[in-house]
């Protein structure tokens, strides 16, 4: 029986959902280097308290620091401290804070 990959997208393993994400082909035109794209769905999905894990890391990896009030947001409510990975939120908001 073949499972299919997006089944395990949300899996708590991020070496699973690795897995997941390469598993996949690349049927799309590449991102362009300015993710314009990308930051509304950010915007859109952080403002949710219930975000999903794979978002939070996606603006870790995006370092936008539009993103710091969604993220100080989620910290206020705290998200974190329903999540296995609560050091993410952190990363994310590290990541996004412009250096001084």
């Amino acid at each position: 029986m073949l499972v299919p990959l997006p089944r395990f997208a949300a899996d708590p393993d991020s070496d699973v959902r690795w897995q997941v994400a390469r598993g996949i082909p690349i049927v799309v035109d590449p991102l362009p280097d300015d993710p314009v794209r990308v930051l509304p769905v950010l915007e859109r999905v952080l403002a949710d308290p219930d975000v999903g894990d794979l978002y939070v890391e996606a603006a870790a990896a995006s370092g936008d620091p539009r993103l710091l009030p969604l993220l100080r947001k989620l910290k206020a409510d705290g998200w974190q401290d329903d999540e296995p990975w609560p050091e993410l939120l952190d990363q994310a908001l590290k990541s996004c804070t412009p250096p001084a």
